[in-house]
C-alpha cells in the first residue's frame, strides 16, 4: 500500500500536470484567436480535426512535444511562448493563482486581444497617441477612485 506522502505527491503532480495542460491550451487559443485563425484551419495545418484542437485548448488532451512544436511553427511563435507565465512551483494552489483553467482570465485576455486589434486599426498616428495616452491615464488611476456621474 502506498504511503500517505506518495499519495499526496501523486495527486499534486497530477493536478499540476493538468494545470499545465490547461495553461498551454489557453496559450494556443490566445495566439490562434489573435491570428484570427479557426480551430479547423489550425487542425488541418497539423493534420488533426478541429475537435482535437478544441480538446488541446481546453486541456482535456495532453499535447506531445512534437505536436506542440508543429503548432508553434504554424502560429509563428517560439515553443517557449506556451510556457510563459507558468509558475515555478509545482503546487496546485500556486498554479491556480496564475489563472490556469480560469475562464474569467481567458476572457480577459481575449478582450485584450480585441482591444489590441481595434487599436491597430487606427490609421491616424495622432489619434492612436491620444487613445494610448488615455489608456495610460486610466491604468494610473488609483483603484479606489470609481466613476461617479456629476450631480446637477
Amino acid at each position: 500500500m502506498a504511503s500517505e506522502i506518495q499519495q499526496n505527491c501523486k495527486r499534486c503532480t497530477t493536478a499540476s500536470a493538468a494545470a499545465i495542460d490547461r495553461h498551454i491550451g489557453n496559450r494556443i487559443k490566445l495566439r490562434r484567436n489573435y491570428l484570427k485563425m479557426s480551430q479547423d484551419k489550425l487542425g488541418r495545418a497539423v493534420g488533426l480535426t478541429f475537435q482535437q484542437i478544441q480538446k488541446y485548448e481546453k486541456g482535456f488532451n495532453r499535447i506531445s512535444v512534437g505536436r506542440l512544436w508543429e503548432i508553434s511553427r504554424i502560429l509563428n511563435v517560439p515553443i517557449a511562448y506556451f510556457f510563459e507565465d507558468l509558475p515555478r512551483s509545482g503546487n496546485e494552489q500556486n498554479a491556480e493563482i496564475s489563472g490556469f483553467g480560469d475562464e474569467a482570465q481567458m476572457i480577459y485576455k481575449e478582450d485584450s486581444l480585441r482591444l489590441l486589434n481595434a487599436f491597430n486599426k487606427i490609421r491616424n498616428p495622432q489619434t492612436a497617441r491620444i487613445v494610448f495616452d488615455l489608456l495610460q491615464a486610466l491604468v494610473a488611476t488609483p483603484k479606489e477612485t470609481e466613476y461617479e456621474p456629476r450631480k446637477k
